[in-house]
């Protein structure tokens, strides 16, 4: 199965923007996007007192966090735990793509996959050339900042930073403190991370006007 296929069984599944890219990346992580794989752990029956699933004829233990599993298809749904779902299922890529799209909360929630937990930039870039390859999928445009406000958030920053190390007033730490947090909001504008910058900012009113 090519990842391409794996697109389209989430689209018509109902995935779409964000949660689909997510999706396809988990698919990546977990099996690579193969419907033939899986992941069978089953031996791994007793519990010990480490709280470590270990295979009772061997003592090999499963790695910390992990719990047995039955995982089957391009999504790896666990049927050892979703037992109403059957292998035949789990290994047709549409259909794996409809119980994933059940099991994530109509794609808002991927925390039944271990891969979503250690999904990484290089996966999620694929998955999303993937996506865009199907003509579905445009990134937003970056936030356009006023270049002005820039301009005065970060002169201002550096004055009251200046005034701050030549004074010898109580208020210096003080100063110096405000300083930084003209400097910190400066900054969050500039790499667009307005939530940030709205919170050194007290008057809603005032953000609303400065920061986009």
């Amino acid at each position: 199965m090519s990842i391409g296929e794996v697109v389209e069984a989430c689209k018509a599944a109902g995935f779409e923007g964000d949660a689909l890219v997510t999706m396809v990346a988990v698919g990546i992580a977990e099996s690579g996007c193969n419907a033939d794989a899986t992941n069978d752990t089953r031996r791994f029956s007793e519990r010990g007192e480490d709280g470590l699933w270990r295979d009772p004829n061997t003592g090999e233990a499963l790695p910390v966090g992990h719990a047995p599993e039955h995982s089957i298809g391009w999504a790896q749904i666990n049927i050892r735990f979703h037992q109403r779902y059957t292998i035949a299922e789990c290994r047709d890529y549409e259909r794996a793509a409809q119980i994933a799209w059940l099991l994530s909360d109509e794609g808002r929630d991927f925390s039944a996959w271990s891969g979503y937990r250690v999904l990484t930039g290089d996966t999620y870039a694929q998955a999303a050339h993937a996506v865009q390859a199907s003509n579905d999928y445009t990134p937003e445009p970056p936030p356009v900042i006023d270049p002005v406000y820039l301009g005065q958030a970060e002169a201002m920053s550096h004055l009251v930073w200046a005034a701050a190390a030549v004074s010898r007033s109580d208020q210096v730490a003080e100063v110096r403190d405000e300083a930084q947090g003209l400097i910190t909001l400066a900054v969050a504008v500039r790499l667009a991370d307005f939530e940030a910058a709205r919170a050194f900012v007290d008057d809603e009113a005032v953000a609303e006007l400065l920061i986009p």
